[in-house]
C-alpha cells in the first residue's frame, strides 16, 4: 500500500513510498521479533538482493536511562541532538545522572559481536536479550551482516523493545525497518519494505 511521509528521510527525499511488509500479532517475545527479521532476510535474498545488514536498535533504551527528559523539552532536545550526533563528548556534559552511561552505549555501536561484549560489560538487561536475538539470527541468517545502535532512535518513535533497520549493498539509505510495537490491545512486530528503493537495486 501507499504512505505519505510527513517529513523525508535526510538521505532521499520522496514523501510518498510504496510499501510492502507483515505483521505479526499477538506475542511479545524474543521469538517473535527474531523471527520477523529472519523472514526479512530471507524474502530480500530470494530476490536476489545483495549484501543484507540488519541494524538492530533498541529505541526506549534512552527514555529509560534518560527520565529527566521526560517532562523537560530543553533536557530532551539537548539530550537527543547528541544522541543522533553520536557526540559523546557533550552527552558526559548533559545535567542527567546517567550521562557517562549514556555515552559509553553511544559509543558501543557497531559490529554486533563487538557492540554486545560492550553493552555486556555494562551490565545491561537489554544485552541478554540482545544476545539470544542476534544468535538466532546468526544461525539461520548466516550470510546476513548483524550491527547494533542500542540508542537510534530516528523513525521509531512508535516503537518499542526491539527495532531494526534493513540495508543493502548498492544502496545509500535504509530498503526497510522494523520492530515491536502495539495495535489496538495487541502487542505485534514486523517490518516493511519500500519498493521503490527495492526497484532502485
Amino acid at each position: 500500500g501507499q504512505i505519505l511521509q510527513i517529513k523525508p528521510e535526510a538521505l532521499q527525499n520522496k514523501r510518498q513510498l510504496t510499501q510492502v511488509g507483515i505483521e505479526l500479532i499477538g506475542s511479545d517475545s524474543l521469538h517473535a521479533d527474531t523471527e520477523v527479521m529472519m523472514i526479512a532476510s530471507h524474502a530480500l535474498g530470494a530476490l536476489g538482493v545483495q549484501g543484507i545488514s540488519i541494524d538492530i536498535n533498541l529505541p526506549g533504551l534512552l527514555g529509560i536511562l534518560c527520565p529527566e527528559a521526560k517532562n523537560n523539552p530543553e533536557v530532551q532536545a539537548s539530550v537527543r541532538n547528541a544522541v543522533s550526533q553520536r557526540d559523546s563528548a557533550s552527552i558526559r556534559r548533559l545535567p542527567v545522572k546517567q550521562a557517562t552511561i549514556i555515552a559509553e552505549i553511544i559509543e558501543t555501536a557497531g559490529v554486533a559481536e563487538t557492540s554486545l561484549q560492550a553493552l555486556e560489560k555494562l551490565a545491561l538487561p537489554e544485552a541478554v536479550a540482545l544476545r539470544a536475538v542476534i544468535n538466532r539470527l546468526q544461525q539461520s541468517c548466516p550470510t546476513t551482516s548483524i550491527t547494533i545502535d542500542p540508542l537510534e532512535y530516528r523513525g521509531f518513535d512508535y516503537h518499542q523493545v526491539i527495532s531494526f533497520s534493513l540495508f543493502a549493498k548498492g544502496l545509500r539509505h535504509e530498503l526497510g525497518r522494523g520492530g515491536r510495537y502495539r495495535v489496538e490491545n495487541e502487542t505485534a512486530t514486523g517490518f516493511t519494505i519500500y519498493v521503490s528503493h527495492l526497484l532502485d537495486l
